[in-house]
């Protein structure tokens, strides 16, 4: 879930909702697992309800490491608490001299997506390890990693310059001159004029 109260920023994550989907993709990840003799391993190497007391044990590592990387990422002060029914954090973004935000409503949909996502592949992580699962702890190891750069590349969008002044051209460079065209910079990303682009 996220909102966005008085240019504050809460992304917040239910602990059942945490629960279920890292309990749903452990099922899917051993559901053809076996042991040494063939036998299934599933019980072995499922999340399930039986293994709560970890979950609640591990939660808070994996949260932790969700809040370092906020902490590095975005310059202000991050509010964060983690109970029994939800884990969630606050923190200032940024606007504009105008009062706009600089950042999209699609920009929190996605980080409260990914934040969750991170979550849950660090619990994973810790639950294949303890379960002696090395192979796809490590998998999950390497999934927390790309989750973390992606989630990076995203706090970008909450905390990053404003938009800078357009300026104005006659024509395309090099070419015949043709009608005015607009470029300007949005966080270090040129763009321009349709016109130009479908050429």
């Amino acid at each position: 879930m996220n909102e966005l109260i008085d240019r504050t920023i809460r992304l917040s994550w239910s602990t059942e909702e945490i629960f279920g989907e890292a309990c749903t993709l452990s099922g899917y990840e051993v559901r053809n697992a076996t042991d040494g003799q063939g036998a299934s391993a599933f019980d072995a190497l499922a999340l399930t309800e039986d293994e709560r007391p970890f979950f609640r044990a591990h939660l808070g590592k994996a949260f932790d490491g969700l809040l370092l990387l906020l902490r590095r990422q975005i310059p202000d002060r991050v509010l964060s608490e983690c109970t029994e029914r939800e884990c969630a954090i606050r923190f200032r973004a940024r606007f504009d001299g105008e009062g706009m935000p600089l950042f999209s409503r699609e920009d929190l949909r996605m980080a409260d997506e990914a934040g969750r996502r991170l979550i849950v592949s660090a619990l994973l992580q810790e639950w294949y390890m303890a379960a002696g699962a090395e192979k796809l702890s490590g998998v999950y190891g390497q999934k927390v990693v790309a989750e973390t750069a992606g989630l990076s590349r995203l706090l970008f969008r909450f905390y990053r310059p404003p938009v800078r002044p357009a300026f104005r051209v006659s024509g395309r460079p090099g070419r015949v001159p043709g009608p005015d065209c607009e470029f300007w910079l949005d966080g270090g990303i040129v763009k321009q004029c349709e016109e130009w682009e479908q050429e």
